[in-house]
């Protein structure tokens, strides 16, 4: 049915009008249409369709939050109605409303009821909002059509202790001082049970930094900030289809707008939707990326029922009656096209709070249904990431993402574990604790309880009220209560992404320098894993000097934030002179001193781990990133022939910076027209200015000779690069007729045969598969073999290992690397730093803390305390004296290092003549006996413990 009506009103407009015409777009509940109110004319006009004979119209004092609840059109969202009129075929029944900012309209027909935001049609609408996370909590909305009209404040209020007796007063203010502030108004607040809202009609036009609340003598202040519109992505290029989708949404209480453009879709596709999780890195040739194991379910955070009789039939319904995620059920699909270009308007596809699409994929599937192309929504502006990894209890990451310049941004958190015991439990808690841990060999004990910085009680009822529709009512750090405590299944990965309104990543109330804990299965209370919370630093390569018979110069330059995100590169070349056609990583990275550097012996051919047929890629620049080999970025972005020089910038979805397939420490060729080789380059991972690099190898003489190099990044924030791993290993029996295999590992003892394992990973005889080179995180550190496969002696290798630390606790550097050939016995040999490694001796510290000795270092040599590595601990010569072998990356000044060992500023570090080798007292020490040197080494040891 389709109605309109415009009728003249008497509007008692009680204060000021709002300037302009107001509308409303109805699209909810099977009601289409609009409503519109003149100022002016003092006329309301509607024209809608899916409605019956009679229709029912309120205003309400609050705005509609698109996609934010099945209920959004319930008084406790949108506030009771101030006005109504019916619509009944013969007219209008008149009475008395106001027209104001923030109000909503609803239209009840046909037993439903469908709202919409009233926007006022002179200029968009301007939004600032402020946060209380104090002894009140809650949020407050500021609404300005243009400068010149006085703002309308939208309060949402409640005391996190006892009950409201009085109204509070809220002022504008510069700072939160309340030096200069200026009053606003009073508003009422709530308890923890039901916030207060509150609409004030405000007599001021500009909006100032901060807000105050005064209460009783207790003062609340929130930083006041613009909320700007929010724009995200998702790019695609596989597979042959290119194109993009852009979403926008000026603020929570307005539509978003998609707009689509894709292309060589070949009439293939079929329906399309957005799905829960962000496209994982590829791993494997054949592996399906956009199937629900890749990218989850349709995303459906309100629980529409597909089963309901509700569930709408075909395209054409209104956006809500559809899972959010489904595009194509509220837009059409894409049968029969071969490109599409179109701007969408979507009333149910949040980019602003738990449901927001932010972070999630894109999906197209075939006409056959099965999932065929994805990509992952970014955010657009610069995002901090932090990273919880996980090695011991549980194995995985959790990470946190928010824009950088707004701590009040929404947070989202890919959870991505895995049990190492390879059995599915659930309820497992998940908290932000106070403390990090200081090393990694700590308990989880030690990280305190649970960051509370607003000191939210915990008592009574807190399990009950903190809850996803009550998140200012959680601690910052309870994020099992703000969500839902997580499933750990086995054998596959569990992954979750959620979208957290209430904690931060700057700003006084960061979580980053915290720890993540996950606390044991049905709630219980045990810490079984935890992890700092590390700022991520973006992983970067650069090219090194050119080597070779050509004249070019210049570099590529690349950059990644993270394995979910696309790599940034820019290209600079010059002096080509004509000569150049393609270019490309190749497997190795370069070695100077070679005759013949760029040669297939020394650096192998392209890279190109997903066996991508060359013959088979499409044309230069006329595919999609996946379909060309990885090293191939010349076929992705064209050839240099007939060049003299080329600049350019591109991000590249086939280029990862990280994981096993990490372009980094192999090298750069450009080859001459012919295809031969006319200069090549390392491509090496570059430096930030809070990084440094720290490189290792393990020398090999006698029946296996050669050398394994080593090399990671490790950064001020305590995080790391991925370990890469340069294998240049031969044999003196070795033939081209017959290469020997070499198993490798690092064993825990010299002489053993176990698997050096410092994060305790059992045993996996029930679940063998789950250690190997697609999970290395479930294979012990040391057990190379299984991450990386056997080696072939005289056959250069480059891997890349997620699990192998060369700094911090468990530093693999100090002990020995073994290999094994098919007949020959063990041989085995240290890993050893490119740096000096220094042991200081000194009078036994009970309990000896080995965060304390880096700090000590640390202020000695004037160096940060995260660049001190302690290697394993040997035997001690006694049991009064204890040896500390170290080394500092970066530092090379060995007469500087030597001077530690009587520098007094070690305390309680220092040595002494007594416990330096050789010494009587060393010897004396060693020795149990009622003497007075025996008195005296017990008083320096209670000393040194105090």
């Amino acid at each position: 049915m389709l109605f309109h009506v415009a009728v003249t009103l008497a509007l008692l407009l009680h204060g000021r009008p709002c300037g302009g015409d107001f509308l409303a777009r109805v699209h909810m509940v099977g009601v289409k249409g609009s409503v519109s109110v003149s100022t002016d004319s003092q006329t309301i006009s509607a024209n809608l369709s899916g409605i019956c004979e009679d229709v029912n119209i309120s205003l309400h004092e609050f705005p509609v939050t698109y996609g934010a609840s099945r209920d959004s059109c319930h008084p406790r969202n949108i506030g009771p109605s101030s006005y109504h009129l019916r619509l009944n075929g013969t007219g209008l029944l008149q009475g008395h409303f106001q027209l104001r900012l923030g109000c909503s309209l609803v239209v009840e027909t046909c037993g439903h009821r469908a709202c919409a935001n009233l926007h006022d049609t002179s200029g968009p609408l301007h939004t600032w909002r402020a946060f209380f996370r104090s002894f009140v909590v809650g949020h407050a909305y500021f609404l300005r059509v243009s400068d010149l009209h006085p703002l309308t404040a939208l309060t949402e209020l409640a005391l996190l202790e006892g009950s409201p007796v009085s109204a509070a007063s809220l002022y504008f203010s510069n700072s939160c001082h309340t030096d200069g502030k200026q009053l606003l108004g009073n508003v009422e607040v709530g308890n923890r049970l039901e916030a207060a809202r509150n609409r004030t009609e405000l007599s001021v036009t500009t909006v100032m930094p901060f807000v105050l609340l005064q209460y009783r003598g207790q003062w609340a202040c929130a930083e006041v900030r613009a909320l700007r519109s929010k724009e995200a992505s998702s790019q695609f290029g596989m597979q042959g289809v290119n194109g993009s989708f852009v979403f926008r949404q000026e603020s929570p209480f307005h539509p978003t707008q998609v707009e689509i453009n894709l292309w060589k879709l070949g009439g293939l596709a079929g329906h399309y939707g957005i799905h829960s999780l962000p496209v994982p890195p590829r791993q494997e040739s054949r592996e399906d990326l956009c199937s629900d194991v890749g990218t989850g379910e349709l995303w459906n955070p309100l629980g529409v029922n597909r089963s309901s009789s509700n569930y709408p039939a075909r395209f054409g319904s209104t956006h809500d009656q559809w899972e959010l995620g489904s595009l194509s059920g509220r837009h059409g699909s894409l049968d029969g096209h071969q490109e599409l270009q179109t701007t969408l308007t979507d009333w149910n596809l949040p980019l602003y709070g738990t449901s927001s699409i932010i972070g999630r994929s894109v999906v197209l599937f075939k006409r056959d249904n099965s999932p065929w192309v994805c990509s992952t929504i970014h955010q657009k502006g610069e995002v901090v990431t932090v990273l919880a990894s996980f090695h011991k209890g549980l194995l995985g990451r959790v990470m946190f993402r928010q824009l950088l310049e707004n701590p009040d941004d929404d947070l989202s958190i890919l959870v991505e574990l895995s049990p190492i015991s390879g059995i599915t439990t659930r309820g497992h808690n998940w908290h932000v604790h106070e403390l990090p841990l200081q090393t990694h060999a700590e308990n989880c004990a030690s990280t305190r309880g649970h960051f509370n910085p607003h000191s939210v009680p915990t008592g009574g009822n807190y399990s009950q009220e903190c809850k996803a529709s009550n998140p200012l009512l959680c601690e910052a750090g309870d994020y099992a209560g703000r969500h839902i405590p997580i499933i750990l299944t086995s054998p596959t990965l569990a992954r979750y992404l959620f979208t957290d309104t209430s904690s931060s990543l700057s700003g006084a109330d960061s979580i980053v320098g915290k720890s993540l804990v996950i606390h044991g299965a049905e709630s219980a209370m045990s810490r079984i894993a935890c992890a700092n919370l590390i700022l991520l630093t973006p992983k970067q390569g650069k090219t090194s000097s050119w080597l070779g018979s050509g004249d070019a110069l210049g570099e590529l330059k690349a950059s990644q934030t993270s394995d979910l995100d696309p790599t940034s590169i820019r290209i600079t070349f010059q002096g080509l002179k004509g000569r150049a056609g393609g270019f490309h990583i190749h497997q190795l990275p370069v070695s100077g001193g070679s005759v013949d550097p760029c040669s297939d012996a020394r650096i192998k051919g392209h890279f190109n781990p997903f066996g991508v047929k060359m013959s088979a890629s499409p044309a230069v620049r006329n595919g999609t990133d996946d379909q060309y080999e990885v090293g191939d970025i010349s076929g992705r972005r064209g050839s240099l022939v007939g060049r003299d020089q080329m600049t350019i910038q591109f991000t590249d979805l086939n280029f990862p910076l990280s994981g096993m397939h990490s372009t980094l420490g192999r090298s750069l060729v450009i080859h001459y027209t012919n295809g031969s080789r006319m200069q090549c380059t390392s491509f090496l991972p570059d430096l930030a200015a809070d990084e440094d690099r720290v490189q290792a190898k393990a020398v090999f003489t006698g029946s296996i000779s050669g050398t394994i190099y080593l090399t990671q990044l490790l950064d001020s924030y305590g995080g790391s690069s991925d370990t890469i791993i340069l294998v240049d290993l031969r044999t003196l029996s070795e033939t081209p007729e017959k290469k020997t295999t070499l198993q490798w590992y690092i064993p825990t003892e010299e002489q053993g045969a176990e698997s050096y394992n410092p994060y305790e990973i059992p045993n996996q005889a029930g679940h063998p598969s789950l250690c190997g080179p697609l999970s290395p995180l479930h294979c012990k550190v040391g057990a190379l073999t299984a991450k990386h496969g056997a080696l072939t002696a005289g056959d250069m290798k480059l891997v890349t290992d997620c699990n192998l630390p060369l700094t911090g606790d468990f530093t693999v550097i100090g002990r020995v690397l073994t290999v094994k050939g098919e007949t020959q016995e063990l041989l085995s040999t240290r890993i050893i730093p490119d740096i000096p490694v220094t042991s200081l001796v000194f009078p036994r510290v009970t309990p000896f803390n080995r965060s304390d000795f880096r700090d000590a270092v640390s202020l000695a040599l004037r160096v940060p305390s995260w660049k001190v590595t302690l290697l394993p601990e040997g035997q001690d010569s006694n049991d009064s004296c204890h040896r500390v072998t170290f080394f500092v990356i970066g530092f090379k000044d060995t007469e500087v290092l030597a001077s530690l060992q009587s520098t007094e500023f070690l305390w309680p570090f220092s040595a002494s003549s007594l416990c330096i080798p050789g010494s009587d007292y060393s010897r004396a020490c060693g020795i149990l006996s009622l003497t007075l040197l025996s008195e005296i080494c017990t008083i320096l040891s209670i000393l040194y413990t105090r």
